[in-house]
């Protein structure tokens, strides 16, 4: 107020012109008063926007740190599904593997059971051939036992037969023995075969084969004897050969020694077989000249001692053996019966 009544003071221009100045001034204050005053207007106005906004601004952060704290929880429940699923995958592999080596074992076994299976096949192959064969072989069995049934039936029907020839040869044998017996002749009988055994001393002397006058009488007591023994109706048609066996002992080498017995054999057979031996009948002659052989034997079968060593003196000797007509026929049966048919 005082300021304006000094402006109302009459002043010259300079006073004009700082009372239009202050003037200028004041208002110039009061336009910028105003100005503050909008300004701080304004910027309440653009506080409680910007409170409202940041309110807003830390709701939506609020809600973003939520939705983070979601999507973390999402990502570990990720990585933590991606992580089994690495294992599964792990797993899925090694089963994959442990599929792959299964299915190569497969393969292999199903290799080697084929293998096995084609082995089968041609075992049973080999089975059915020997089947075959075997039926074959049963088929021949089956003849061989119809043959045998046959063979046995004739052994049956043979029987009698050799039941005869063996009685025979026993008979011959045992009348042998006691018409020798009777004689008194100094000479042995085998009693299985019928063979008469001269020592060679009463009939030869050493290394000779010519008959001693003791050896000459021995046989003109033997021989007819022995011959009228096997003429003897019930035996003569089963007599088929009467033979002179000559033997030496191992002194010297078999060939002169198969000499000297064979000679020694014709001697025998000789002095038997002269006319008039022995008051034999012509006919009883003449059946001893068809019946009677001689053979040497030289050293091949010696008489031995208990301890194995030869007796030289008994191996020195002649044989008288009769053999029956059926004889070879009674050997083949007795084989037959002890051994099966063949």
């Amino acid at each position: 107020m005082n300021s304006r009544g000094r402006s109302r003071r009459p002043r010259g221009s300079g006073g004009a012109f700082w009372t239009s100045y202050a003037d200028m001034m004041a208002g110039l204050m009061l336009v910028f008063g105003l100005v503050m005053v909008f300004s701080i207007y304004q910027f309440s106005l653009q506080g409680e926007d910007l409170t409202e906004k940041k309110r807003q601004i830390d709701a939506q952060q609020e809600e973003i740190e939520a939705k983070q704290v979601a999507l973390d929880e999402q990502t570990a429940q990720l990585v933590a599904a991606q992580l089994l699923l690495q294992s599964q995958q792990i797993t899925l592999d090694t089963q994959q593997t442990t599929l792959d080596e299964q299915q190569q074992t497969l393969d292999t076994q199903t290799l080697l059971l084929a293998a096995i299976q084609l082995t089968l096949d041609e075992k049973q192959e080999e089975l059915d051939l020997k089947d075959l064969a075997l039926q074959g072989a049963q088929a021949q069995v089956d003849a061989a036992q119809l043959s045998i049934l046959a063979q046995r039936q004739q052994l049956g029907s043979q029987q009698e037969q050799l039941d005869t020839l063996v009685g025979v040869r026993t008979r011959i044998i045992e009348s042998l023995s006691e018409e020798l017996r009777k004689a008194n002749l100094d000479v042995t009988v085998d009693a299985q075969t019928g063979a008469i055994t001269m020592k060679g001393a009463v009939l030869f002397s050493v290394n000779r084969s010519t008959l001693t006058p003791g050896g000459a009488a021995l046989l003109d007591d033997l021989i007819p004897v022995y011959v009228r023994t096997l003429m003897q109706p019930e035996y003569r048609d089963f007599v088929g050969e009467i033979i002179i066996e000559g033997h030496a002992d191992t002194d010297g080498g078999f060939l002169p020694n198969l000499s000297l017995s064979q000679d020694r054999a014709l001697a025998v057979a000789r002095y038997c077989l002269q006319d008039g031996f022995g008051g034999l009948s012509p006919q009883e002659q003449g059946m001893l000249r068809a019946m009677m052989t001689a053979n040497g034997r030289s050293w091949s079968n010696p008489i031995l001692h208990a301890d194995g060593s030869e007796d030289k003196e008994a191996s020195r000797r002649v044989e008288i053996k009769f053999r029956l007509k059926e004889a070879e026929m009674i050997d083949e049966m007795r084989t037959i019966m002890e051994t099966g048919p063949r």
